[in-house]
């Protein structure tokens, strides 16, 4: 899951530089800024990444605006939805004093915005934006990982949309072997929350609908990641497909947050929070696998590539004492 395959940037990244921040061709540069005021610590801070001042404008063809528009007001939705439900503030790093970093290729037709946080029972949330400037084509993805105080899945919420398409990755990253822990599989997947479905029910509306069609990544390692339980489809963008992969996401993520605030899924036991630990630090390593990198790094440089992985993957170099 990376640029090659539509340029879906898997490592969670985006970009966009206002007019102040560009830099000389050929550079790759971050974004400083003072330190945030307490009331602009939780939600507002998200919503820089579908600032136009921030992330630029894709060059849609005309009769794409109002499908492309309904998927970024979803993503808005989405990201708000998230950012007061959880809490999120921004998290400074070593790279960014407010957690928003800013990239972009020297010729100005890829941009990337990537912000961080942690919030309640969230150890490290990234959401990341992508602006194909001048192909008409973006994504947000949005990657939550938990903190060890909660079993809940680890989520990952992606919609992006290339030349006329929409495709969606949405996902419940399991914190366990699913294959032996039939407790969790049926906890998360197959419990329907209060809205009468499962994530598994979800699952199966996706599979049975003929405008659809699954999306499988190329790279064994990202097929391990994705493909025991992900919503991973695409379709043609008509207002119709945009608003049910909206939705299906939307549905998606609420069935999360009800999980996340459920008091079963509070961990018990010392020994259970370092069983998750112990694969939190496996699932954050995925991120350095994705064969994409590669095409990636050729696009903004190797130390931008590195940086960006840093801070999506909570790496100890980029942390705040």
């Amino acid at each position: 899951m990376g640029v090659s395959s539509c340029l879906r940037c898997h490592i969670l990244i985006n970009k966009h530089l206002a007019p102040s921040l560009r830099v000389e061709p050929g550079r790759v540069r971050s974004r400083w800024q003072a330190q945030a005021c307490h009331a602009q610590m939780s939600l507002p801070f998200l919503s820089r990444l579908n600032d136009e001042h921030v992330v630029p404008s894709v060059k849609v063809l005309e009769r794409q605006q109002e499908t492309y528009a309904l998927m970024r007001t979803a993503q808005d939705e989405l990201l708000s939805t998230l950012a007061e439900e959880l809490n999120i503030r921004p998290q400074a790093t070593q790279v960014s004093k407010d957690g928003l970093s800013v990239y972009n290729t020297p010729d100005g037709s890829l941009s990337i915005a990537l912000q961080v946080g942690t919030g309640e029972g969230v150890e490290w949330l990234v959401a990341s934006t992508t602006a194909l400037v001048k192909f008409g084509g973006g994504t947000i993805r949005i990657n939550v990982f938990p903190d060890q105080t909660t079993s809940v899945p680890k989520l990952d919420v992606e919609l992006f949309y290339f030349f006329g398409r929409i495709n969606m990755y949405v996902n419940f990253v399991a914190r366990t072997d699913l294959v032996l822990d039939d407790e969790y599989l049926t906890r998360y997947y197959k419990m329907k929350g209060s809205a009468g479905y499962s994530f598994h029910d979800l699952q199966l509306e996706c599979m049975g609908d003929p405008e659809m069609s699954p999306f499988e990544s190329r790279s064994i390692d990202m097929r391990v990641l994705t493909g025991q339980t992900s919503l991973f489809q695409g379709a043609t963008a008509t207002l119709d497909n945009v608003q049910k992969m909206t939705a299906y996401a939307k549905r998606a993520v609420a069935l999360w947050l009800e999980f996340a605030k459920a008091r079963d899924s509070a961990v018990t036991s010392s020994s259970q929070a370092e069983d998750l630990l112990r694969h939190d630090r496996g699932l954050y390593g995925f991120a350095w696998k994705d064969p994409d990198n590669e095409k990636v790094s050729a696009l903004v440089g190797e130390g931008a590539l590195r940086e960006m992985l840093q801070l999506s993957t909570r790496d100890a170099s980029i942390l705040v004492n």
